[in-house]
């Protein structure tokens, strides 16, 4: 052997014997209240409550705020004030009323351990998805579904988010898995399910800006992988649920970091989850959904 090559072989054994483990003494940062509330037409108003935890600490540290908070909500609109939620659990308060469209809310939050938090969004108008229609196609010697999203666009800036779901059953059981989409629609949000040569792979969430159809009747076009009569023999019921989630932008920004966030590795720069939280962190939007069916 070369005495260059020992000289190498020597190094490299010196480095990798010199490695050592640095115990981080840093500190965690001043804690935080964490609201997370996104309130859907129709439903009950209920806001998550919990506190920002040190990502050093324990997996079994409680983070749900059971006790001490005085959450205010108001509805700016029609100049009501709410206090004392009833607590659920797992850090979930609710308010006696229901959540209907157009009303403008503001929330606040004090706790004597943590920072004021505080937050305003106003809920969402309903938007109606008005058919779903499907139509099957081969591709790559595959059975493959088209379906149409037809809804109609309210005037102003809207945001949406397309999910669907193939529900199943047998004479023992019940279940449901998530569709993947795929649409070249100018108005989809591909940036997140984009390979490196600019080809697009399947989704089960799809990101929808209104930039391109505002205040107009849409049709929006998808395809997704779908067996038909090549289901497995178990499954009886073999039925398309597909889904419209009409949001404000605060819900649509918080959904998409969060997405992001989900598919960042370690080569990845991280992604800050969005918040409207101000003196916090977390969520309080709005959206309404929308379902048809089909057996």
């Amino acid at each position: 052997m070369k005495r260059s090559n020992l000289f190498f072989v020597f190094f490299a054994l010196v480095l990798f014997s010199c490695e050592k483990v640095i115990e981080y003494k840093g500190q965690g940062g001043t804690p935080r209240l964490v609201l997370n509330a996104i309130m859907e037409n129709d439903s009950a108003f209920v806001v998550r409550l919990e506190r920002t935890v040190f990502f050093l600490s324990p997996t079994n540290t409680n983070r749900f705020i059971a006790t001490g908070a005085v959450i205010t909500l108001k509805d700016e609109t029609n100049n009501i004030t709410y206090t004392n939620p009833i607590y659920l659990d797992s850090g979930r308060y609710q308010f006696p009323i229901s959540v209907n469209p157009n009303i403008k809310y503001s929330i606040k939050v004090t706790h004597p351990d943590f920072p004021e938090i505080s937050s305003v969004m106003t809920t969402q108008p309903k938007v109606t998805l008005l058919g779903a229609d499907t139509s099957s196609f081969i591709k790559n010697q595959e059975r493959w579904l088209r379906v149409k999203y037809k809804f109609n666009d309210p005037s102003g800036e809207n945001f949406y988010i397309i999910k669907g779901k193939v529900l199943y059953s047998s004479p023992d059981w019940e279940g449901e898995y998530p569709i993947s989409f795929l649409s070249n629609d100018p108005s989809v949000d591909n940036s997140e399910n984009q390979d490196l040569d600019g080809s697009i792979y399947p989704n089960n969430t799809i990101l929808v800006y209104d930039t391109k159809f505002n205040g107009q009747y849409k049709e929006l076009e998808l395809t997704f992988y779908h067996p038909g009569d090549d289901q497995p023999a178990w499954e009886i019921n073999n039925d398309l649920q597909f889904e419209l989630y009409a949001m404000d932008k605060a819900t649509f920004l918080y959904n998409r970091s969060v997405i992001k966030n989900m598919f960042t590795d370690e080569f990845s720069e991280p992604v800050k989850v969005y918040t409207n939280i101000s003196g916090g962190f977390g969520i309080f939007g709005t959206m309404s959904r929308s379902v048809i069916k089909l057996q």
